[in-house]
């Protein structure tokens, strides 16, 4: 008997840890990002961002919800919720919705929440 998989379209976008890419970049669904981007991220569709440890973004970011537990440093605009976790770093500016700073955290950003 023959095993088969079913493949479908999905969604999803990982960046492995010892990728490094530099440009414009277009994500749609969810997006984990342990590898360095240097560029500009638009995370389409309210789909989320997530750089995970290790995971470095030099650039500016719009998107719905972000989860930092690496570094970011740039231009941060979130129409959702932002939340940097004990160990990240964000350095740069933050325009969002709702910001979430976890004890741990480093933050050395001009910071504004919108309505």
């Amino acid at each position: 008997m023959t095993d088969y998989i079913e493949i479908q379209n999905k969604d999803y976008c990982y960046v492995g840890k010892k990728t490094h890419l530099t440009g414009e970049f277009r994500f749609h669904g969810i997006t984990h990002l342990y590898g360095t981007l240097e560029g500009n991220i638009e995370m389409m569709e309210e789909s989320e961002l997530s750089v995970r440890p290790g995971g470095v973004i030099m650039g500016s970011i719009t998107c719905h919800n972000l989860d930092v537990f690496g570094i970011v440093e740039g231009i941060i605009k979130s129409t959702g919720k932002v939340t940097i976790h004990a160990g990240a770093q964000v350095l740069g500016e933050i325009n969002s919705a709702n910001l979430v700073i976890k004890p741990g955290a480093i933050l050395d950003s001009d910071a504004h929440t919108l309505s």
